[in-house]
């Protein structure tokens, strides 16, 4: 029985989260999210692409699709 392992599967993980590029910086972008939120994230990518986000960092591009918000 492995305890770090257990404990880490009770945390909950980072969602992937679609976002479009804003502003373009040296290792770093700004982003907006579908709702217009906007975070600092680490990694690289071309103004006003689409990219995947999660917890803090680019984490590829993403299809440029249109997105559609539900609120439940």
């Amino acid at each position: 029985m492995n305890l770090y392992a257990e404990f880490k599967d009770l945390i909950p993980n980072a969602p992937l989260q679609y976002a479009r590029v804003i502003a373009v910086g040296s290792y770093e972008c700004r982003v907006q999210f579908p709702g217009g939120g906007q975070a600092l994230v680490r990694g690289e990518a071309a103004q006003n692409a689409t990219v995947w986000v999660r917890d803090g960092a680019i984490e590829g591009n993403a299809p440029d699709m249109p997105v559609h918000l539900i609120e439940i």
